[in-house]
């Protein structure tokens, strides 16, 4: 059975009573398994195009009372939590909006989740949270290795709490967001956050060359101060709004490299914002800008001497 069928069959029932429907699937490895299988489109108009469809006839109370038997349904769990706010996640009426179903399951699925143990680095459906992340559009991979950074971090602390053990390990987590995502993309994704040894865990389970990648990572490391490092770090993966802002802390010495990188890729406003406490860079940055309005984009970069000549 395509399980994409529990979410399209009755949008509304399933976002109302997610909770209930975490509960019913009974382990970790069932509700992995379905928000592994969603995708983003109304599998009973793809796969049963021509049924009659009669998912508006199909109520709430009457779902509530086909619900197996044996299964128990302990009202606490549903109360709990806001079930309106749920089920406006099921869009307008029966019928949810394709092109984002995905991402409203996992986020419904999440905080359900994250609500019956909001102490995240204990709650031991921590990997169906890991797969809410890597499974919506574009991937949450920050969020998941911001997860495992604090596992991480908390396995290393001398007076963790023994009487609460962790969910889960860190480098077990690891592993199964590796499984879940794009390897290289995870490692893009670690430098970004700039934290070398989680990169270079993450490049030891790939297929890169450590002969390129661990003297690329002890360059930047070497880099002080740590603006700098981020601004490169920024620059090789083509963040360029956050490497103007590291370039910004980086002091007037860089001005110049700061004036190239925004006419180079159209930072001016940011820029503006960032310079608006130094006059005389200011008014460089306007007067640039000025300039860009009536150039052609094709034409060279302004330098502060050119930006006066106009």
């Amino acid at each position: 059975m395509d399980l994409n069928l529990l979410l399209d069959h009755n949008p509304r029932a399933f976002f109302t009573h997610v909770a209930l429907f975490v509960q019913q699937l009974g382990n970790q490895a069932n509700l992995n398994l379905f928000l592994s299988s969603l995708r983003n489109e109304d599998v009973t108009q793809s796969l049963f195009p021509n049924r009659d469809d009669r998912r508006n006839e199909r109520t709430l109370p009457e779902y509530l009372h086909n619900t197996p038997a044996q299964v128990p349904v302990h009202s606490s769990l549903i109360t709990r939590y806001s079930t309106d706010q749920l089920a406006d996640l099921a869009g307008n009426g029966h019928v949810v909006d394709a092109s984002t179903k995905v991402n409203r399951a996992c986020e419904a699925v999440r905080t359900v989740l994250v609500q019956q143990q909001p102490k995240l680095l204990y709650n031991p459906m921590m990997l169906a949270i890991l797969t809410t992340c890597v499974r919506s559009t574009p991937p949450q991979l920050a969020e998941a290795l911001e997860l495992i950074k604090q596992l991480r971090e908390h396995e290393r602390q001398p007076q963790a709490d023994e009487h609460e053990p962790l969910a889960i390990s860190s480098g077990e987590a690891l592993e199964y967001v590796i499984f879940l995502a794009n390897v290289d993309r995870l490692f893009d994704v670690a430098l970004g956050l700039y934290d070398f040894e989680l990169t270079v865990m993450i490049g030891q389970r790939s297929h890169k060359d450590p002969k390129e990648y661990l003297p690329f990572l002890a360059s930047l490391q070497q880099l002080q101060p740590p603006a700098l490092q981020r601004y490169k770090i920024d620059l090789h993966l083509k963040r360029w709004s956050s490497a103007l802002q590291h370039l910004s802390e980086l002091g007037p010495e860089h001005f110049t490299t700061v004036l190239e990188l925004v006419q180079e890729h159209h930072l001016y406003q940011q820029a503006i914002r960032l310079y608006s406490h130094n006059p005389a860079q200011k008014e460089h940055l306007d007067t640039i800008l000025k300039v860009s309005l009536n150039t052609p984009r094709q034409s060279s970069l302004v330098t502060p001497a050119h930006a006066e000549e106009h």
